[in-house]
């Protein structure tokens, strides 16, 4: 059912002229100049300081008849006289505080002046001490780097400059004020003075004074550790695949003898990898060993299938004295980097791996207390399983040990959250270990149980061939929770058929029905003790859809129709009258009433049974024909009568 000015150009051609002068002879008088010269005096660059005795005078002048001489004294007193030039230089005798002036004088005699005074400041300025910031050996990329009681007599600091090693000095940085002078140094930008390099290097700093000179070199050795470590991920990222983990460092970067470097995998939800309320989707994986063992380069590792497939992968490299660098991928929740493998196999072992490791896996995810549970440790490239190794169960209050051995078996003593580890013994030259944290639960005796499943009319647009239904239930269970749901339909009363859910838990999903159809739905769960529920049956129902045509329309005020290929049964009942109105009767527990929306529709108030539920608009900017204008549910079916006013 519908409601359904030119501007004007200006063109000049070319125009040529010649303009002829004619001097006329005449009598021809003079004019006394009485104006002095205009002029400006600027010494060297202009900053008041020099470090030079020679000084450079800038003395640019303009007269009406031109500037004959120029007059030059010192503190006062006449130094010469020479022909005006915009250009000139003055030696002093000593360093101190002068005050230089000038004099033009043009041929009238004329004249004006002006002066400036200058420092001449011939000693560098004092260094002071080389200071580094707090943070500046965690390498970020601007380390705090300051000169602590750095002076000068002569003339203010200006300027302070650094490098690294024996190489170039970098852009100078205008001086703060304060002591230490403190600026962000970006230590790894050459243009600064910095490098690449990593590990501990030395850092020289000068400052300049105001009169251009520069002090004496301070040093002093930082560990610079990079800010921005990554790791890329290469590889084919589904379960069962080889995947292989690179730490990308700076291209200066040399590990020191002795440095010994980490590779972390866990795996599980979020509560498990970052809120540290592990559950029994968490595992994990933690090798390191010397540079010497490869431990420091790329890891080639397969990708096990886990039940919440989101993988944090850490690299840390520890260069001793409490340095070193880390890089982390999937550090938070929600971090985009975080490995998220397709499914290509659902088999929990790790098939490969270029750096030795051994990886856990238990008999039984679900630990029931006071029922024995195994764990079994599996070794991969040339590691071994050795008798001082050590398995430990961490219980919310105390732990249990045991040591050596393949195969790990304990009876789980209390419910709750608990950890079970495998740990590479004292005797190794290289740390290996495998973690599980699986809760203990008591035995669930109870099955899970699920409401009826509903239907309800869809929002999208309908076809006289399609009609999109909502399927909705709940479900519940006293023991350890629902893990799955399985939902399935029978048309026109034939066998069950499954229908796929967009998540194992959901309890909504969209299905499609023909019109004139008979449906009814049933659904089940499975509890995590793999305790199945019974079926529940909705109603058997049937969706019937029919144009404005119908009889069972009727209709009160002025109403037209026309045709349209774009409504259900060819036509529409429009109108543009105020009050007219359709009612439908009918039985049943949904009702949606289809229209078309656009930029020329109008309102329309909706009555069930008398009483007023909704006004709906139906304007769009653009033209959308067959829409769900409105729909209503009900949990019972029932004589209704619909009134669209």
């Amino acid at each position: 059912m519908s409601f359904r000015a030119a501007r004007p150009r200006l063109r000049v051609a070319g125009l040529s002229a010649m303009i002829v002068l004619t001097a006329l002879a005449g009598p021809v008088s003079a004019v006394d100049d009485v104006t002095p010269p205009q002029g400006t005096l600027t010494i060297g660059g202009g900053s008041g300081y020099s470090s030079s005795l020679t000084l450079t005078l800038h003395v640019p002048a303009t007269d009406d008849v031109g500037v004959e001489t120029l007059q030059i004294f010192r503190n006062g007193e006449l130094v010469s006289t020479i022909p005006y030039a915009a250009t000139v230089t003055l030696t002093l005798p000593q360093p101190s505080l002068w005050q230089i002036g000038v004099s033009w004088r043009d041929a009238a005699g004329n004249a004006t002046s002006a002066d400036a005074t200058v420092q001449i400041d011939t000693t560098v300025p004092n260094i002071g001490q080389l200071t580094f910031g707090p943070d500046a050996d965690l390498g970020d990329e601007l380390t705090p780097v300051g000169v602590q009681n750095a002076w000068d007599d002569g003339s203010p600091i200006t300027a302070i400059r650094f490098r690294t090693g024996a190489g170039a000095w970098g852009a100078p940085f205008t001086a703060p004020d304060g002591n230490p002078m403190v600026v962000d140094w970006p230590l790894f930008d050459p243009a600064a003075g910095g490098s690449p390099m990593m590990g501990a290097r030395t850092v020289s700093a000068q400052v300049q004074n105001a009169a251009g000179l520069w002090s004496a070199s301070a040093s002093a050795t930082l560990n610079a550790l990079p800010g921005l470590v990554t790791i890329a991920v290469s590889g084919d990222v589904r379960t069962g695949h080889q995947v292989t983990f690179t730490p990308t460092v700076p291209a200066g970067l040399v590990y020191p003898a002795g440095t010994v470097c980490w590779w972390e995998l866990y795996w599980g939800d979020d509560a498990s990898l970052y809120e540290g309320t592990r559950n029994d989707t968490f595992g994990g994986i933690t090798i390191s060993g010397p540079l010497s063992g490869g431990y420091c380069g790329p890891w080639t590792v397969t990708i096990p299938w886990v039940p919440l497939r989101q993988f944090l992968v850490s690299f840390t490299a520890d260069m001793g004295n409490e340095t070193g660098i880390r890089a982390m991928i999937g550090g938070h929740p929600g971090d985009p980097t975080a490995v998220r493998p397709a499914v290509d196999s659902t088999s929990r072992s790790i098939t490969y791996s270029n750096l030795p490791m051994v990886y856990v896996l238990p008999d039984v995810y679900q630990l029931i207390v006071g029922v024995p549970a195994t764990y079994r440790a599996f070794a991969l490239a040339g590691a071994t399983i050795l008798s001082t190794d050590v398995w430990s169960v961490q219980y919310i209050d105390h732990p249990e040990f045991k040591s050596g051995g393949s195969v790990f078996t304990f009876t789980p003593k209390i419910a709750g959250h608990i950890t079970v580890c495998w740990n590479g013994g004292p005797t190794r030259t290289y740390t290996i270990s495998a973690c599980y944290d699986p809760p203990a639960r008591y035995r669930d005796t109870t099955a899970p149980v699920t409401s009826a499943p509903i239907q309800q009319l869809g929002t999208t647009s309908v076809s006289s061939t399609n009609v999109r239904l909502a399927i909705k239930w709940s479900g519940s269970d006293k023991g350890w929770g629902i893990k799955s749901y399985q939902l399935q339909r029978s048309l026109n009363g034939g066998v069950w058929t499954g229908v796929a859910l967009p998540s194992p838990t959901a309890k909504v999903v969209g299905v499609d029905a023909r019109p004139g159809s008979t449906l009814r739905f049933r659904v089940r769960a499975t509890d995590k003790a793999g305790l199945v529920g019974g079926w529940k049956y909705g109603p058997t129902f049937k969706v019937v859809l029919g144009s404005d045509a119908n009889a069972a329309v009727k209709y009160s005020g002025a109403w037209t129709t026309a045709a349209s290929s774009t409504a259900l049964g060819g036509a529409s009942h429009r109108t543009g009258s105020r009050g007219a109105a359709a009612s439908y009767t009918f039985s049943g527990r949904d009702f949606s009433w289809i229209s078309a929306k656009g930029p020329n529709e109008g309102k329309a108030a909706i009555y069930v049974n008398g009483v007023l539920k909704a006004t709906i608009d139906l304007y769009s900017a653009t033209p959308l024909p067959r829409r769900v204008a409105y729909r209503l549910h009900w949990s019972t079916v029932a004589t209704r009568t619909i009134r669209i006013v």
